[in-house]
C-alpha cells in the first residue's frame, strides 16, 4: 500500500483536505482509516471521512466513498472502510454535453476529506494496494 497521512490534532470543526496520491496503474484497492484518539461521546456522528478521485490527472473531482463514525469508546482504536478501485469514471448524464476523450489517459489522483464536528485528534491514513 501507498500510504499518506492526514493528521488532526485537537483540530476544531472545520473540514480538511489531505495532499493528492497519483493512482498508479497496478492499483485495485483503495483504503481509508481514523485512528480513535478519546472521540467525545455526543450520541452523534463526530466525524466523516471520505476520499475523492479524479480522471483527468486533478482538474476535476468526484466523492469515490465516505464513512462517518460516532464517538465513544467503540473498543476498537481505529475505524477503517476499503473497497475496489474503478478504473474509469462513470458513464456521462448527457453524452451530447461532454467533450471528446483525451488523446492518451490523464493520470488519475486520489485525496482524503476529512470533516470534524467537534473538536477532536486523529490521525487519518489512506493508500493503494
Amino acid at each position: 500500500m501507498t500510504p499518506s497521512l492526514l493528521i488532526l490534532d485537537n483540530a476544531p470543526p472545520g473540514t480538511q483536505t489531505s495532499e493528492e496520491l497519483v493512482i498508479e496503474n497496478s492499483a485495485s484497492r483503495f483504503t481509508i482509516a481514523l485512528s480513535r484518539d478519546a472521540w467525545p461521546d455526543t450520541g452523534e456522528e463526530v466525524v466523516r471521512a471520505g476520499l475523492e478521485i479524479s480522471y483527468d490527472d486533478g482538474g476535476n473531482w468526484q466523492y469515490l466513498a465516505a464513512f462517518g463514525a460516532m464517538g465513544g469508546d467503540t473498543g476498537s482504536p481505529e475505524s477503517t472502510f476499503s473497497s475496489e478501485l474503478p478504473d474509469s469514471p462513470p458513464p456521462p448524464l448527457s453524452p451530447e454535453h461532454d467533450p471528446p476523450p483525451p488523446p492518451e489517459p490523464p493520470l488519475r489522483r486520489i485525496r482524503a476529506t476529512v470533516r470534524n464536528f467537534v473538536t477532536l485528534s486523529t490521525t487519518v491514513t489512506f493508500g493503494l494496494e
